[in-house]
């Protein structure tokens, strides 16, 4: 039971940072674009 959480968690962290990557990448675009038609 103890390996199993811990690949929950692993597999919750990969998704969190991978979805906070996402996210900056989102916003670094979004400025961009806000910058260019500035």
């Amino acid at each position: 039971m103890k390996g199993n959480s811990e690949l929950t968690l692993s597999t919750i962290k990969e998704a969190i940072s991978n979805a906070t990557m996402n996210l900056m990448e989102s916003l670094i675009m979004a400025q961009d674009e806000h910058w260019r038609h500035a």
